[in-house]
Order: C-alpha cells, then sequence, then structure tokens
C-alpha cells in the first residue's frame, strides 16, 4: 500500500485556496440574447458573486439585475449584492427591456453603445466598460462610494463633464483609457493621473483639454504641457493635492475646477490665462496666495468662495469686473485692491465674510468706485458697499441713497456710525426707511461662524432726516410711527447699539422695540419719562433680566413695576440712585440713625430704596437697599 503524506503547510495552502475561491465567488457568463442574464444567474448566487466577467449583448433588464448584484436596486435602496469587480470589456449594450434605473429626473432605458447608469452600486469596487461604447450616462458612477479603478474606451465622448460621472466616488484611484486598435478617439491619460481629451492634426497633439483627475491622487500635479482648458469639475474634491503646477499655454479654467481641494496650498496660473469661472477654487481652505493672470477681465461668482485661509490675491489692471461672492467668507483675507479698469461690482454678498479685511485699495485711476473713511463706495450709484474691518468711526458720504445688507458685517471696531442726511430714499414710507435702516444695522448683526456681536463695539448710530422722520438720542435711533386708529403720531425706539452698556430713553418715546437678546453689554436703561413707555416681553424673552438695572424719575418706581412689559424687571430703582452701588454693612458696624432723602427718620428700610446711613463717629453714607 502507497501512503501519501501532506506537509502541514501545504495543507493549510490548499485549504486556504479552496476557501478563497469560495469567498471571492468569480464568474463569466455570455448573454446571447438581450434579457436573459436573471436566467443564467440563479437567484441563490445573484447576490454572492464579487467578480463578474460577461459578454453577449445586455439590455434594460440585464443592466438593473447587474445593478442589484452590485449593491443597488433601481431606485438607489441598498440590495445585498456582493458584486465588487465587473468586466464588461467584451460585451454591447443594446437597447430593450424596462427602465433599471430611477432618479427625480428621469427613468434610464439602455441605449445602444451608451454606458448605463450604476449610480449608487456601493458594492462596486472596479469596471471595466464595454469597449464598443461611445457616450455614457452623465451620472454612470455617481455616487458610487468605494469605486477605485475605471477603464473606458478611448473612443468615448465625454464633452467638458466627464467629472460629474465620478460625484460621489472618493475612493477613485485610476481612470485607465484603453486604445481600440479599429477606433478612433481622442481621450488619453497621462503618467499623473489625469484624463484629458486630445486634439490632433496629422497624428501630432496640438492642444488638450484636462477632464478629470480621481480623488485619491496626492501631492504635486502638473497638468500636461499641452493643456489648454481645465474642464468643469476637473479636479473637484481632490482633497489630497497639495500643489497644482498649469502650463503657459492654459486659455481657461472652467466651473468648480478645483472646488474643495481642501490640501491645495499653491496653485500656479500661467500669466496667459483669460478666464476663471464660477467657483473654481471654493472651499480651497489651505490656500493663502493667488496671483491672477495678467489678461484676466472677469472674476465670477464665488471664485474664492470659502477660502478660508486666503490672506492675499494679486488682481490684475486687466480686471473689468467683480461678480456675486468672488471672495464669499475669506476670513483670513487682509487687504483688496480694486485696479483702475473695475467698473462693475456686484453689490450681492460682496465680501460677506470677511471678517479680517482690513484695508481697501481703489487705483487712483478708477473712475467708478472711491474708498472715504475706509467705506468703499460705488460712485455712478451712490451705494456704500462695504467697510473696513478696523475702522472705528464711519461718516457716510453724502449723496449715499444705497447701502449693502452687510456693509458692516464683521466691523467688531465700529464705534460710531454717522449716516448721510440723505438717508435714506425709499419713498415716502416711513416703514420702508426705517426697514432700510434696520436691513443694514441688524443684518450686520452676527458674525456668520458664531463667533458672536459683529457690531460688538457699536455705541451710536447718528442718522439725521430732512423731514424729522427717524433721529438719534443717546447713539439710539428712534422713528416717527403713525398711529393705526388716527392721524397721531408718536416716537418708537427701533435700534439700540449693541456695544452700549446704558441706555437714556427721552420722555417722548411712547415704545421701546429693542431686543434685549441682541444686548449683550446692556446693564442699565435711564428712562426720562413720568410715564412708562410700552415694552413688549416678547422682545425680552429667555433674557436674565436680573443683568439690568432700570432707572426711573423719583417717585414713579411703583408706576413702572406695574406698567406693560416692565412688571419682570426685578430692579427698578429712582433716577437719584443712579451710580450708588449697594453696599454691605460690616456686622460690628450698625448706623446710628436712618433717614430718607427727605431727612425724616426711617426704622426699617424698604427694598428699592435710598437712604442716608449716619454713624456714631460722623460719618454719613448714601446707601442703596436692593
Amino acid at each position: 500500500m502507497k501512503i501519501l503524506r501532506f506537509r502541514p503547510f501545504l495543507l493549510s495552502l490548499a485549504l486556504l485556496s479552496t476557501f478563497s475561491a469560495w469567498a471571492a465567488d468569480r464568474r463569466q457568463v455570455n448573454v446571447e440574447t438581450a434579457g436573459t442574464l436573471s436566467e443564467i444567474i440563479t437567484a441563490g448566487a445573484k447576490y454572492k458573486i464579487t467578480d463578474l466577467t460577461i459578454t453577449g449583448n445586455l439590455n434594460g433588464d440585464d443592466i438593473r439585475f447587474l445593478r442589484e448584484m452590485a449593491g443597488a436596486d433601481f431606485r438607489g435602496n441598498p440590495t445585498e449584492g456582493q458584486l465588487s469587480t465587473l468586466d464588461m470589456s467584451e460585451a454591447n449594450i443594446v437597447e430593450g427591456g424596462n427602465y433599471y434605473y430611477r432618479d427625480l429626473r428621469e427613468n434610464y432605458l439602455a441605449k445602444a453603445n451608451t454606458l448605463p447608469s450604476f449610480a449608487q452600486c456601493r458594492s462596486l469596487q472596479e469596471i471595466k466598460a464595454p469597449m464598443s461604447v461611445w457616450a455614457h450616462e452623465e451620472n454612470a458612477f455617481k455616487d458610487c462610494s468605494n469605486l477605485s479603478e475605471v477603464t473606458l474606451p478611448h473612443s468615448m465622448d465625454t464633452g467638458n463633464y466627464l467629472a460629474e460621472t465620478f460625484y460621489g466616488c472618493p475612493k477613485m484611484q485610476r481612470l485607465h483609457i484603453v486604445h481600440h486598435p479599429d477606433r478612433g478617439g481622442h481621450i488619453f491619460e497621462d503618467g499623473q493621473g489625469g484624463v484629458y481629451y486630445g486634439s490632433y492634426y496629422k497624428d501630432q497633439l496640438k492642444s488638450a483639454r484636462l477632464l478629470y483627475v480621481p480623488q485619491q491622487t496626492e501631492g504635486s500635479f502638473v497638468a500636461h504641457e499641452k493643456t489648454e482648458t481645465v474642464a468643469f469639475s476637473a479636479l473637484q474634491d481632490c482633497s489630497k493635492i497639495s500643489e497644482v503646477v498649469l502650463p503657459e499655454g492654459l486659455i481657461t479654467i472652467m466651473d468648480s475646477a478645483f472646488t474643495r481641494c481642501t490640501a491645495l496650498r499653491k496653485v500656479t496660473i500661467p500669466t496667459g490665462c483669460q478666464s476663471i469661472g464660477s467657483k473654481a477654487f471654493k472651499c480651497c481652505t489651505l490656500l493663502t496666495h493667488v496671483s491672477l493672470p495678467s489678461q484676466l477681465q472677469r472674476l465670477y461668482s464665488e471664485t474664492f468662495a470659502y477660502c478660508t485661509a486666503l490672506q492675499q490675491v494679486d488682481m490684475p489692471e486687466s480686471l473689468i469686473s467683480i461678480n456675486s461672492k468672488a471672495f464669499h467668507h475669506c476670513a483670513s483675507l487682509q487687504s483688496i485692491y480694486i485696479p483702475s479698469r473695475v467698473e462693475s461690482i456686484d453689490w450681492w454678498g460682496l465680501f460677506l465674510g470677511c471678517t479680517s479685511l482690513n484695508e481697501i485699495k481703489v487705483s487712483p485711476n478708477n473712475l467708478f468706485f472711491e474708498v472715504i473713511d475706509g467705506a468703499l463706495y460705488d460712485i455712478d450709484a451712490h451705494r456704500l458697499l462695504v467697510c473696513q474691518r478696523s475702522q472705528e468711526v464711519v461718516r457716510m458720504k453724502e449723496g449715499t441713497t444705497l447701502v449693502n445688507t452687510y456693509a458692516f458685517q464683521g466691523c467688531t471696531r465700529l464705534r460710531e456710525l454717522t449716516l448721510c442726511k440723505s438717508w435714506p430714499t425709499l419713498g415716502s414710507s416711513l416703514y420702508l426707511k426705517s426697514y432700510d435702516l434696520l436691513d443694514v444695522l441688524d443684518g450686520s448683526r452676527w458674525i456668520d461662524s458664531g463667533e458672536g456681536f459683529s457690531l460688538s463695539s457699536l455705541e451710536s448710530v447718528n442718522v439725521y432726516t430732512p423731514d424729522d422722520t427717524l433721529r438719534t438720542y443717546d447713539g439710539a435711533v428712534y422713528e416717527k410711527v403713525k398711529s393705526y386708529n388716527s392721524d397721531d403720531t408718536f416716537w418708537e425706539l427701533i435700534y439700540c447699539p449693541p456695544g452700549k452698556v446704558s441706555v437714556r430713553i427721552p420722555s417722548w418715546c411712547k415704545i421701546i422695540s429693542m431686543n434685549l437678546a441682541y444686548l449683550p453689554k446692556l446693564r442699565e436703561i435711564h428712562c426720562e419719562g413720568r410715564r412708562c413707555p410700552s415694552f413688549s416681553d416678547d422682545y425680552y424673552e429667555g433674557v436674565d433680566l436680573s443683568r439690568i438695572t432700570i432707572y426711573v424719575p423719583d417717585g414713579e418706581v411703583e408706576q413702572y413695576k406695574g406698567g406693560y412689559g416692565w412688571k419682570n424687571f426685578p430692579h427698578i430703582l429712582p433716577e437719584s440712585t443712579a451710580g450708588i452701588e449697594a453696599v454691605t454693612l460690616p456686622t460690628d458696624e450698625l448706623p446710628q440713625a436712618i433717614y430718607n432723602l427727605q431727612g425724616m427718620p426711617v426704622k426699617h428700610p424698604e427694598h428699592g430704596g435710598v437712604y442716608l446711613y449716619k454713624y456714631e463717629n460722623g460719618r454719613t453714607e448714601k446707601v442703596v437697599v436692593k
């Protein structure tokens, strides 16, 4: 008898190979008749196959089946499918069958020679597209969150929007481009991982358009020397690229080309570049310095929005216009220069969130804009656009009729603001006038980052209107309001600067409309009127009222305590006590006698009163009993 002996490690290796083959279920199938894939792969094997090579003809029914194997049904909902590797390189996509995927816009049907959509197939890691396809659905791999490698034929027509195909694919490492000997094509890849569309003349590459760079690309990226265009979203979400070098022949950077390149610290834009699109560098949060090319004429919307580390931008004299939110929330931007040829600045959201903008300069040769007292003005529109954040005093230019809503946002040092006499000119309605004023002051109240009050140092607002409909008293703003049921008018407090510690309310004020939640520094309110003004409790809901002391005319304490909106204030004292602090008497020194302010002796002082305490040594103190 012949006995066979296996060495232990060989036996282990054999068992491991058998287990691996079972765990990674690989199949090769051929679909001769489109729509029959579900008959070839049984229901029991459908969700176990991890590696599939498929040939033949595939229609909508087959694609739906493949999607379910790869982790998503026709609605994008998860399935139990484990298919991670799919090779369709020798397959053909044909028309027919039911729709295989549905999103908010349409139902997707199979199209001949078009790469179908595998959107939301979360199990897919690697896929080889059919070499016979000429086009692709725009969301072919959208939200394939585990996809890392894709192979496409070089004959595919992608336009400028190949990057859209890979939205939501954070693990993409490599996009392979395969050349088919029997087909012409324009797509190619280089050693840097970038994918391009090439223009040729007599088989010589004349120019290239950078279409896509996988999100897992790291370090420095150098674009192909023939690159003339960086296409739409080409490097979007490439969060590991720290530097980008673009060739001298570059002409255009399209919209969102570098959006959310959060590790990008340096980008070299050649001087010949003529166009940089909207959101091109949005959310490049480590970018600190950018030199714009000398031929650039326009900055589009949100070009550098949320570049929170951006400190300096070199603006070329060729620039003509700056669109809305070009520097939206560039919190580190310290200075900005408006070149001589700039004739248009879109005011909406201009420098909103630029809380470090301490210097604004305008070329002396610019005929459309000027800086006065640290504020940037559009001369023709008579509009105040934005104010330097370090400014402490602003006196508005006479003739100004419009002020941007966020003109003073981030002006944490501003102490005094004087509005021009022509303010405002938005019609005859008193409501429009006061509303326009509050739109400016309240709109600048908060810093969006949540750091607190934007105008936290503002103590005084001076406003003058020829018709005496708005006036200032003790730094606060009052409006003349018409009664609802008569022609009578009365004065209402509509704005109190958030930097005030103490405010005086004149006797002619009838209504107080200041929200105490927006006045964190306020500690004293001095009411001069013997009749208490109306003060709705809606304006101090949730506020700790014990931090505020109300001072009223002598003899009117009880009247105020019973007045509308005042009864909730625990500290209401006569004005004669203002400036006197409460005194805690030592237990070993008691007064010899106590008198009220009229000189009458008092045995038991009442809370909320002011008294004269006389001691044995002849010393007398004025004491507030709270």
